[in-house]
């Protein structure tokens, strides 16, 4: 630290109140002003996007109204023709779906017994080993 920068600390632990001759307030007032300046640019944005999308709503409802009641009827209409096979065809797909699941849940079964017993053996020689280490 230099002699200036000791004379400098020195003289403000001395002051009371260093005057700083306005230079808070001008720092304060123009810090206000920015945070006013950004409210209002806030509400601006704001307004302009709610307004965008007002926009798009009324051109999407003119859509739905217009030529969308006959493109949703359709597309209800084969809605229902698919369901309707889903329907036709669900019990074959069920018995299906049944004989597979119990296909695997014995070939699981039969696998896991043998994963099992290599498993437990494995892991009885790891703690026979570790007994023998100690």
């Amino acid at each position: 630290m230099n002699d200036f920068n000791a004379f400098l600390t020195r003289s403000f632990a001395e002051a009371e109140q260093p005057a700083d001759c306005g230079f808070s307030a001008r720092v304060g007032a123009a810090v206000a002003r920015r945070e006013k300046a950004a409210r209002v640019r806030s509400a601006i944005q704001l307004v302009g996007v709610s307004v965008g999308l007002a926009v798009a709503g009324y051109t999407l409802l003119g859509f739905v109204f217009g030529p969308g009641q006959e493109f949703l009827a359709n597309t209800g209409l084969e809605a229902a023709r698919a369901v309707g096979e889903f329907d036709r065809s669900a019990p074959q797909v069920a018995a299906q779906a049944d004989q597979a699941a119990a296909g695997l849940i014995q070939s699981l079964g039969l696998g896991l017994t043998q994963i099992l017993l290599i498993g437990g053996a494995l892991l009885g020689g790891a703690v026979a080993y570790r007994s023998a280490q100690d």
